[in-house]
């Protein structure tokens, strides 16, 4: 599944605050409704998987923002916020996806945190890239990082490149080589690496696939069944309803907002969906239940790999 790179751009207060003419709330929630919405343009399924709708996906992204309000030694202003908002209701879906920014949401200024400094935003630090631990919520303040170069998520990667398997990589066009086991050679927004790693265009629904090599477009909810061979939309269902592979009908069926598909009966390969956990209450990101963006699973990796723990929505005020 293709990812959307999220760049939410915390405002601060102070002396920041009194030179913008936008208030922080209005900014963190034209900001929140201008990323939602191109999450829900560019990669539906994405969003309701992980949300359901735009308007939860709103008011959580409205929360996250809305938290790091507060930060010092910051170069973010609500009215820098207010203009990335504009800016990124026009930026295209592969520009959103492959980590290249609109103008209007790249930093003209710096913070004050200089490399090394621990940070909880990038807007803190002289070089505008704070690498984030997604355990803590912190990280530390580096240069962007270049091609090959190490990584945590698309930010701490120059524009243009997007991180995989821990590496600053760019993505390729169609057609093009890529690979889908490590060293990941990820293909652009909106692709496919197919069996051949090549990088093929995603098929729309209603087209003929074939199970072995599905190119069916994901992040728009389609899928290739069995039945008929033919790319289907993924059916969704909420909390408490059945999910999974119906093998009479050949229907699948995704639990959305951040709920799992769990109890799995072998023979019939339906199961139910279970709630995301509040923020502060357990996860478990093997068994569930799982957490909802932007809260995640901190506690401790348990055989499998999984972690066991608290949903815990990062407070980057915290970080010192």
């Amino acid at each position: 599944m293709r990812r959307f790179f999220i760049f939410l751009v915390p405002a601060s207060v102070g002396l920041a605050l009194a030179c913008s003419s936008t208030s922080p709330t209005q900014a963190c929630t034209d900001l929140a409704t201008a990323v939602c919405s191109k999450v829900s343009d560019c990669a539906p399924f994405v969003l309701t998987q992980g949300y359901g709708n735009v308007a939860t996906c709103t008011s959580r992204t409205i929360s996250t923002c809305e938290s790091a309000l507060a930060l010092k030694d910051t170069a973010d202003t609500p009215d820098f916020a207010e203009k990335c908002s504009k800016a990124y209701a026009t930026l295209s879906c592969d520009n959103a996806f492959e980590n290249n920014p609109a103008t209007d949401c790249k930093r003209t200024e710096s913070g004050k945190l200089a490399t090394g400094a621990v940070c909880g935003t990038a807007g803190q630090c002289a070089t505008n890239v704070c690498q984030v631990d997604p355990q803590t919520g912190c990280g530390t303040c580096i240069a962007a990082a270049t091609s090959g170069g190490a990584c945590k998520s698309a930010t701490d990667c120059v524009a243009g490149l997007v991180c995989a398997s821990a590496v600053c990589v760019a993505p390729v066009g169609v057609g093009q080589t890529c690979s889908k086991v490590d060293p990941i050679i990820p293909c652009g927004y909106d692709l496919i690496c197919d069996t051949t790693n090549k990088c093929q265009t995603p098929l729309a629904g209603g087209s003929a696939c074939d199970t072995k090599n599905p190119l069916c477009d994901g992040a728009k909810g389609f899928w290739c069944t069995p039945h008929g061979t033919r790319c289907t939309p993924i059916l969704t269902a909420a909390t408490g309803q059945p999910c999974g592979y119906n093998t009479t009908t050949g229907d699948l069926t995704a639990c959305s907002a951040a709920g799992l598909c769990t109890n799995i009966d072998k023979t019939t390969l339906m199961g139910t969906c279970l709630a995301p956990a509040a923020d502060g209450a357990a996860c478990d990101t093997g068994s569930g239940p799982l957490c909802q963006p932007p809260a995640v699973c901190t506690g401790n990796t348990v055989d499998g790999g999984g972690i066991v723990g608290t949903c815990t929505i990062h407070d980057p005020s915290t970080c010192h």
